[in-house]
């Protein structure tokens, strides 16, 4: 079968379908995933990247194939499946790119090499590659991450997300963002082990996973400053984490995302874009959820937004949730918003 994303066209014995993860097993195409690969060029676009990139685990080889393409960079794909290594070989020819490709096992792989971009795409969950992952890349470089055990970060299963990232999440509205910030946190204390901090470049859960890029900084007092930002959180009344509590984006990276025309998701990226760009506030309210729980209607979101706003407040959008407002105003006035009443700057 033959799939044709970004610049590159591609053979593979399946295709998986639009939605959700793919079943794991056999080398297969997964068109749910390519938002993810998407962003993955304009990010490393928007940086003018031109350093060593690993593909951990290239499967049909896309990925890394597209960024040897479109990015024009030295890549190297790897995957421990001898199948899979045959359909990258059998793919880089195809599109006649010189890759390096490795059959071995990503995590001994990131203990002896060095990147300076690293992407880690696992099925499932990524907890397993972090130490690796992180001391696998150079002082500088970027770490791109993929989860796909949304269920697990997102609180479904409590007492997994405890074990496999020492946090607690709860399930409603705020568990896509609390579950960025777990997945952060759990990269920062690996970082930190290195005496190493990060820098969230973007932050986002998509579908059916959630994606962080983060920029890996070097030295003590930075692995500190990231340490320190790791916090237990109360918001509307439940405990989440420990959790990252900085900030999700680097908001100058993500003005300068710019996706060719050509992508498939050029447009979708460029409208998450201008909502990234304000989305450094900690946590958000559902107006839905306070519409409920006040007994009232639920308001137009853009009302809500356009009456904080004209009391001095910041209001935008959230990618998080489609009724969710971020927001520095107390929960005073977000109440009175939702209500429709008038809203003072002393609230």
């Amino acid at each position: 079968m033959i799939a044709r994303e970004g610049l590159v066209e591609i053979e593979v014995p399946r295709i998986s379908g639009e939605k959700g993860p793919a079943k794991s097993g056999g080398v297969f195409y997964n068109r749910a995933m390519v938002f993810n690969r998407d962003i993955t060029i304009a990010l490393l676009l928007s940086q003018n990247f031109r350093g060593t990139c690993l593909d951990g685990m290239g499967a049909s080889g896309v990925r890394g194939l597209r960024i040897a393409r479109e990015v024009g960079c030295p890549v190297v794909i790897n995957d421990w499946s001898a199948e899979a290594v045959e359909w990258i070989k059998k793919n880089a020819r195809r599109n006649a790119l010189e890759v390096e490709i490795t059959r071995r096992n990503v995590n001994a792989l990131l203990h002896e090499r060095k990147f300076d971009y690293v992407d880690i795409d696992p099925y499932g969950s990524p907890a397993p590659y972090l130490p690796a992952a992180v001391a696998g890349v150079r002082a500088g470089g970027i770490l791109g991450i993929t989860a796909t055990d949304t269920a697990v970060l997102f609180g479904t299963y409590a007492r997994k997300c405890l074990r496999r990232y020492f946090a607690r999440n709860h399930r409603g509205p705020y568990s896509r963002e609390m579950g960025v910030r777990i997945l952060l946190a759990s990269v920062v204390r690996e970082a930190a082990r290195l005496d190493m901090g990060i820098r969230p470049l973007l932050s986002f859960s998509h579908d059916h996973y959630v994606r962080v890029f983060v920029r890996l900084e070097r030295g003590a007092a930075k692995a500190d400053e990231c340490v320190e930002s790791i916090k237990e959180m109360e918001w509307e009344g439940k405990i989440y984490g420990p959790l990252w509590t900085g900030d999700l984006h680097d908001v100058e990276v993500v003005h300068r995302l710019n996706p060719p025309d050509y992508m498939e998701s050029a447009e979708t990226i460029r409208e998450l874009r201008d909502i990234w760009a304000n989305e450094n506030i900690f946590g958000f309210y559902d107006t839905v959820s306070i519409a409920a729980a006040m007994g009232v209607d639920i308001p137009p979101i853009r009302h809500v937004i356009s009456s904080l706003r004209d009391a001095g407040y910041r209001a935008h959008r959230t990618h998080f949730c489609p009724t969710g407002i971020k927001t520095d105003a107390p929960r005073e006035a977000v109440l009175r918003a939702v209500t429709g009443e008038s809203i003072s700057g002393s609230d």
